[in-house]
């Protein structure tokens, strides 16, 4: 768990604006062993000049990290993490600094007594008149508080952990680390889990029963997953900003049967439609080639001044707050770095191929554009894709328009496979007594011989048919018995807009 030593800051009462530079501390004692992970200061009403930098010193004045700080936030905590986390053993103590600043946040008289927070205390705020960066060792003492605060993680366990956990059926608020094996059964968690568990360079072979609670915590693995994850049944319904699933079994060209003779002849096309639905759900709706066209809205840029900035929202040239990538930001104009194409545009995915992009009615040179990961749209040559595509007209000169196929191809295997199910489906259909599709008898008796057959309710309950050949290839493409494709909720993704009718 996450230690700090304030959760709100004091009420700010010292002045916001120096006529000095400084760098400012807080001396933080540890009363247990952790790790020092970040560090985070209170921002000034008034933006800063310069972005500080966060260093951590020992109390003989030993840096033993920096760190730079990102896109500052006026009024509000400021939290950068170290690069190079800290280890800290019970008793040490260090000077958490932020700096150079000229300007500040800061409550008079904070530490004229120890302040104490679980596990750390602060004794004192420490400062320097400096303008050098990074910040120098605070040589200064004094009982202000300058908005400096810490991010502390409780060590871990470090030794084997190779038995059972009783039912927890609470709520759980805390933190499981993990630095080595973990060998153990976890009985189910029937409460709300809010905390973290954590594996760092162990293996995790265990077996995690079914999380009946909220799961509102953080579950990251850094070493080796090697357990049993039960089912996960949720009811993800509603538009996806990565699509929802396709709406039938597009492009199964199933060829003919093998082995069907007379009975294909008479009843094959319908057939073919049965085993297509069939195969189509059973592998999880996620094989087949749709063509569709979209329109989709592009991300906007800001041109004011020559900066740019990237968000899908800028309404009358007011600051608005967006997520991009998982991340919020406020929309302004700035200098910065981007690891994202400067033009690109959310496809429902996956895309399997673009079949024509048209802007304005004029088709758009397939050799000025790509796909990334399966549904994004880049556009690498000429100009940007339109930043506000008309969607009032459908053949005006800013109607933006994506055709393409979406989907994943149908496997070979799988079409042999759909081919085999329509022929008995064929043989059932004209009361042909060698279909092979189970009816419902399951138990038949002959000669005092008792002959159990499979239940059909049970095939069907577990995506099967009951023909082998068939049943191998769905459990091949399907093995965790998946009903639809995966979809992503995000805020900041855009969906193309796609006419449903006419």
């Amino acid at each position: 768990m996450t230690e700090s030593l304030f959760g709100t800051p004091p009420a700010i009462n010292a002045a916001d604006n120096a006529e000095d530079t400084y760098s400012m501390s807080t001396r933080i004692t540890f009363a247990v062993d952790g790790t020092i992970t970040g560090v985070r200061f209170w921002g000034t009403p008034n933006a800063l000049t310069t972005v500080p930098l966060a260093r951590v010193y020992t109390t003989g004045g030993v840096a033993v990290a920096t760190q730079a700080f990102g896109v500052l936030v006026l009024s509000a905590w400021n939290t950068t993490m170290l690069g190079s986390p800290v280890a800290v053993t019970a008793g040490q103590t260090y000077d958490i600094t932020v700096g150079p600043r000229d300007r500040y946040a800061a409550n008079t008289g904070t530490f004229a007594a120890p302040v104490v927070n679980g596990n750390l205390t602060g004794t004192a705020g420490r400062f320097i008149v400096s303008a050098v960066s990074p910040p120098p060792f605070p040589t200064s003492t004094s009982t202000t508080w300058y908005g400096v605060d810490v991010l502390f993680e409780l060590a871990g366990v470090t030794g084997e952990l190779d038995g059972t956990l009783p039912a927890m059926t609470g709520e759980f608020d805390g933190e499981a680390i993990a630095s080595d094996d973990i060998d153990a059964v976890l009985p189910g968690l029937t409460g709300d889990f809010t905390g973290e568990a954590v594996v760092e360079g162990g293996v995790l072979a265990g077996v995690l029963p079914g999380l009946l609670g909220d799961l509102v915590g953080l579950l990251p693995v850094q070493g080796v997953l090697n357990g049993v994850l039960p089912a996960m049944t949720a009811d993800l319904t509603g538009t996806s900003a990565a699509g929802g699933a396709t709406v039938g079994p597009c492009s199964w060209t199933i060829p003919d049967p093998l082995c069907c003779a007379e009975a294909w002849a008479e009843v094959q096309s319908a057939a073919r439609d049965y085993a297509a639905l069939i195969l189509w759900a059973a592998t999880g709706r996620q094989f087949g080639l749709c063509q569709i066209d979209v329109r989709p809205c592009g991300m906007k840029r800001c041109a004011d001044g020559g900066g740019e900035f990237w968000g899908y929202d800028w309404s009358g040239g007011t600051w608005v707050p967006y997520i991009f990538n998982g991340q919020w930001f406020n929309c302004g104009c700035g200098a910065g770095c981007c690891c994202d194409p400067r033009c690109q545009v959310r496809l429902m995915g996956p895309v399997a191929s673009i079949i024509e992009v048209t802007i304005g009615g004029i088709a758009v040179d397939p050799a000025t554009y790509r796909v990334d990961d399966d549904h994004w749209l880049v556009r690498t040559a000429g100009e940007c894709w339109p930043q506000c595509a008309d969607m009032d007209t459908d053949d005006g000169d800013n109607v933006f328009v994506v055709t393409y196929q979406r989907g994943t191809a149908v496997p070979a295997a799988l079409l042999r496979a759909a081919a085999a199910l329509a022929c008995e489906w064929a043989k059932g259909c004209v009361n042909d007594d060698t279909c092979r599709l189970s009816n419902r008898v399951t138990s038949v008796i002959r000669q005092g011989i008792t002959i159990d057959m499979v239940n059909p309710e049970d095939l069907l309950e577990s995506g099967l048919t009951g023909l082998w050949e068939v049943d191998t290839v769905i459990r091949a493409l399907n093995p965790h018995r998946t009903v639809e494709r995966l979809r992503i909720y995000a805020p900041e993704l855009n969906v193309p807009r796609m006419t449903t009718w006419p």
